[in-house]
């Protein structure tokens, strides 16, 4: 059997070429969510447009459920689909949607941390520990007594 060294050759090259983009994703990546962190910082300062910043977080969350799954990190792409879930019922921002958005933010920090995608096991932890969008907090309903 004969074998190609150009072919071991070119396929050094792409994994080496898959790797690079693996790492500009994650460069991105984090750049996007600086970007969310900006954008939190700005919703509530002296002038501040809050729809504006919520239009703006939504963008940049969109582009990483789109991303995620082409530099392989599925995961990355969940949780940027359940910030958009999450998000389509915000009509504006408030402190709780922020710390909210926050939390999402550092999942996704963490992952993009390790540079590695999480397995299915630690993406089915993740997910279901993710807020929730309320309208209200549980603690604040009160039993009435008659």
């Amino acid at each position: 059997m004969v074998t190609d060294p150009n072919s071991a050759q070119t396929e050094e090259n792409h994994d080496q070429i898959l790797k690079q983009l693996r790492g500009e994703f994650l460069i991105d990546a984090r750049e996007r969510l600086d970007e969310i962190t900006y954008e939190l910082s700005q919703y509530n300062s002296a002038g501040g447009d809050a729809e504006k910043s919520l239009l703006a977080i939504r963008r940049q969350c969109h582009i990483l459920k789109g991303m995620g799954s082409s530099f392989e990190f599925p995961t990355i792409t969940l949780v940027a689909l359940r910030i958009e879930d999450y998000l389509a019922r915000a009509h504006t921002i408030n402190s709780k949607i922020a710390a909210d958005i926050q939390e999402y933010c550092h999942c996704l920090l963490d992952i993009i941390a390790t540079g590695e995608a999480p397995g299915r096991e630690k993406a089915l932890d993740l997910i279901p520990a993710l807020p929730s969008f309320s309208l209200f907090e549980a603690e604040d309903i009160v039993p009435l007594i008659t």
